[in-house]
């Protein structure tokens, strides 16, 4: 769902309306640079997700420790980014 609002948010131009971006065209920007790094997260998520998937069916020990490694490493970055992003005042 994340890389598919991001997709979107780059195709449509329409979607910089919804998100109230200035005259300026300095939210567009930051607007555009979100979009591409939910397409980065969104995508690793799915690549995690697909990991997940191929180690849970053949039931291979180190794929699945690998899988819990890497969902646990992008959690934990979402998070110090959100508290780095709300403390800072950016959003």
């Amino acid at each position: 769902m994340l890389l598919a609002v991001a997709i979107w948010i780059l195709i449509d131009p329409q979607a910089t309306n919804i998100a109230d971006v200035s005259a300026d065209g300095s939210n567009s920007q930051l607007l555009h640079i979100a979009a591409y790094l939910f397409i980065a997260f969104g995508a690793l998520l799915f690549l995690i997700s697909l990991l997940g998937i191929i180690g849970a069916v053949i039931e291979h020990r180190v794929i699945l420790g690998i899988v819990r490694t890497a969902s646990l490493l992008s959690s934990t970055t979402g998070f110090i980014l959100y508290k780095f992003v709300t403390v800072c005042g950016m959003f």
